[in-house]
């Protein structure tokens, strides 16, 4: 299967691994309490999406932020995901 922006593609934000404000339990979706004690808000435009073809594989560190995009396909999409 193609990652693609229909079926399902990863997201990350580029650098963000690198913020020391930033943890692991950071999503799109906080409270504005949340948003203020960390003092960074990502946002969409700060996302890229991560379209690929058959047989690619995305590395990235877990303190990414990175999440998956919506299948909008009638086709399921599979991702496999592993921590080193």
């Amino acid at each position: 299967m193609v990652g693609t922006e229909m079926n399902g593609a990863t997201r990350v934000i580029p650098g963000s691994h690198l913020r020391e404000d930033v943890n692991l339990d950071m999503t799109l979706k906080r409270t504005r309490a949340q948003e203020q004690e960390v003092g960074w808000t990502p946002s969409e435009e700060d996302c890229v999406l991560a379209t690929m073809p058959r047989g690619s594989v995305l590395l990235y560190p877990s303190a990414t932020v990175h999440g998956a995009s919506a299948n909008r396909t009638s086709q399921g999409f599979q991702h496999l995901g592993f921590r080193v």
